[in-house]
């Protein structure tokens, strides 16, 4: 529902007022005490042509936009709120991109103005794999300032944008989308060093739910040069193949380089170890590409961190996570393939973009990995190599910036720094904190509020922290 368009009021010093509803359907609420009557309230009201917001009817690719006017007339009507439904006639979700984007407000739980993007279809109504199997109560999503929106797929196959700004503002509110339909699993995503696709979550097609039969599907990422990209996995659920990797918990624990090689039926025997070798039925394949410019040099670009933690080609299958590994080039592909038969969750992965710098501290050389924000409302974070060891003589810093009026809770589910007896004492160790960061009110600089760091270096069970 949305906020009132008359606060809660007893008198009008100038009469006629006029209001104009941002949808079709008007709610009066009239209320009367047990003391004196009055004359009360006469209202008139006539159906007009929306003067803002449209039905779209979705394409395979398309895009619109929007503008607000400014208004520095004082009315008694404060918002003006635009509502823009897309729709799929097919019944197949929608992908929403926002390629502009600013809303500009004071407050950052957007509560005045906003854009609010929400799924208002029919579960019934739509056919595709990846719609929602279940009806469920719309989820409102507000971004405001200067911050993009992530990418938004429905569930449903029609999706509502509304947009609310001040009358009486100075300043212009816009938005330009583009849009798709749900019906092809090939894409590429490819940005510059700073935008907000430059890092963030990729998944199988349907994910959450089951991905098709014979498909063939190719995800491309394009990095800016100097770049590199790292894969974190959150979680992986293929048709397991006809063999299997065992890390062997007797050699070094968790973190163990020693393998052995099983069959296919003790598979289930202690999965949290396990993925397949031999991906014959389903499977995802990361490649990594060569680019080349003017020098043509790139495709022997020097390794400045030389570890087992860079991708080279490889292929998973099967329901452990693949590690976490960076690419040695700014080019990666990810060729997700199926047959006819078994099919699961596939996947959810968060990527992030990042320039590594070699730093000198204390006579001590360090790989410095700043990598690119992540605007995504869900993902994973892991170090460069995670379950294996992580290369010596890195900083490695992730920043989660979710969307305006939203804040961030994250769950800690592995923690292993040090193997010292004195695990209380994380300064003579590796070490890992978190620290919270407030955006000012222009939406460009940011405050630091708090620095805490993560102790004991060895984590005995889950926890949660905000």
């Amino acid at each position: 529902m949305s906020s009132f368009l008359l606060q809660p009021t007893c008198q009008f010093p100038d009469l006629p007022v006029i209001f104009s509803s941002s949808y079709r359907t008007v709610d009066f609420y009239f209320e009367s005490d047990a003391a004196d009557g009055f004359d009360g309230f006469s209202v008139e009201y006539k159906a007009i042509d929306d003067e803002c917001g449209q039905i779209v009817p979705a394409t395979p690719h398309g895009e619109f936009s929007y503008e607000s006017s400014k208004g520095l007339t004082r009315l008694n009507q404060e918002h003006k709120r635009c509502r823009f439904f897309v729709y799929a006639k097919e019944g197949q979700p929608l992908e929403i991109e926002f390629t502009q984007f600013n809303f500009p407000s004071t407050d950052p739980s957007c509560a005045q103005e906003f854009l609010e993007i929400r799924d208002v279809g029919n579960v019934a109504e739509c056919t595709h794999p990846a719609c929602s199997t279940k009806p469920k109560t719309p989820t409102n999503i507000r971004y405001c300032r200067k911050n993009m929106p992530t990418r938004f797929v429905s569930q449903t196959s029609v999706v509502q944008i509304t947009s609310s700004v001040l009358l009486s503002s100075q300043y212009t509110s816009s938005f330009t989308i583009s849009y798709k339909l749900l019906d092809q699993c090939n894409r590429t995503v490819t940005f510059e060093a700073g935008s907000h696709f430059a890092s963030g979550r990729l998944t199988s097609p349907n994910y959450p739910n089951s991905y098709d039969n014979n498909a063939t599907c190719i995800t491309s990422i394009s990095a800016p040069l100097d770049f590199q990209i790292l894969i974190v996995f959150k979680e992986f659920r293929v048709e397991r193949g006809e063999g299997f990797r065992h890390r062997f918990p007797g050699i070094g624990g968790n973190n163990s380089p020693y393998w052995r090689r099983g069959g296919w039926s003790r598979f289930y025997s202690s999965p949290r170890y396990l993925y397949s070798t031999a991906c014959s039925y389903d499977a995802l394949k990361i490649k990594v590409l060569e680019d080349t410019h003017d020098c043509g040099y790139l495709a022997t670009k020097i390794n400045l961190n030389p570890s087992n933690s860079t991708i080279s080609d490889q292929t998973f299958c099967g329901f452990t996570l693949p590690p976490s590994q960076i690419s040695k080039s700014n080019l990666l592909d990810l060729k997700f393939t199926t047959d006819d038969s078994m099919t699961h969750g596939g996947y959810d992965l968060s990527y992030y973009s990042v320039k590594p710098i070699l730093i000198s501290t204390k006579n001590i050389e360090n790989m410095f990995y700043e990598f690119q924000p992540n605007y995504e409302r869900s993902g994973a974070i892991t170090p460069i190599g995670f379950p294996s060891a992580y290369p010596n003589n890195t900083i490695q810093r992730f920043s989660i910036r979710p969307p305006s009026g939203l804040f961030c809770t994250f769950k800690m589910v592995s923690l292993s720094l040090t193997s010292l007896p004195d695990v209380d004492n994380c300064d003579a160790a590796d070490t890992l904190r978190y620290k919270t960061v407030i955006a000012t009110n222009d939406g460009g600089d940011e405050e630091h509020r708090d620095s805490n760091w993560i102790s004991p270096c060895i984590l005995v069970s889950v926890k949660k922290f905000a």
